[in-house]
């Protein structure tokens, strides 16, 4: 993890950190002030660097760039994180931007989209409950790409809200989400499984 050495000390300040993809990123974040944030340098983010960040803070807000390539980065990113026991939040940022950018354009924006992170489940929700128009595609949608990241909660509790937070989005009874929830294999699909 790039800028570990130099992050660890906000990353406890602030108990949590934020991940970038890239020297500059970091470089420009850290400028602005955002000193509890490390980057991963297009090398492939591991269970070793989610727990090296996890024993200084358990939260961890994912922000890399606002394309596709970032957007499927940040969901396998999001798993590891997972399942090392860690909560994970997702920064929006504007279309087409990556934190540099960003940060180089308005420092405010930038934090706000940080502050504004949401659990990657509610990020996915939204993602899903907002592009697809047909409410059955939308449910079969959550259930094959949000039902497997509750999977990776520990704890019992936190997994009862999001899968009532799931039941809301879609308009359905908690129980019947529970039950789709129940029916998941023990090695989740669609996640990516570390080697």
């Amino acid at each position: 993890l790039y800028g570990f050495d130099r992050a660890k000390q906000s990353i406890r300040q602030y108990n949590f950190s934020i991940l970038v993809e890239g020297q500059i990123d970091l470089v420009m974040t850290h400028q602005a002030g955002f000193t509890n944030t490390v980057a991963s340098m297009g090398t492939a983010i591991t269970s070793f660097h989610m727990d090296r960040l996890k024993r200084i803070s358990g939260n961890i807000v994912i922000a890399l760039d606002a394309d596709a390539a970032g957007l499927a980065s940040a969901l396998k990113t999001a798993p590891i994180a997972m399942r090392a026991g860690m909560d994970v939040k997702i920064a929006v940022l504007p279309e087409g931007k990556d934190p540099a950018d960003l940060v180089r354009e308005d420092k405010e924006k930038w934090r706000q989209g940080v502050g504004e992170a949401g659990h990657v489940i509610d990020f996915l929700l939204a993602r899903i409950t907002s592009s697809e128009s047909d409410a059955r595609k939308a449910k079969q949608r959550v259930t094959r790409e949000v039902l497997p990241y509750v999977a990776l909660i520990e704890n019992g509790i936190d997994q009862a809200h999001f899968i009532s937070r799931i039941a809301t989005a879609i308009g359905v009874d908690d129980a019947i989400v529970a039950q789709e929830y129940r029916k998941l294999p023990q090695e989740t699909i669609g996640l990516p499984k570390e080697e």
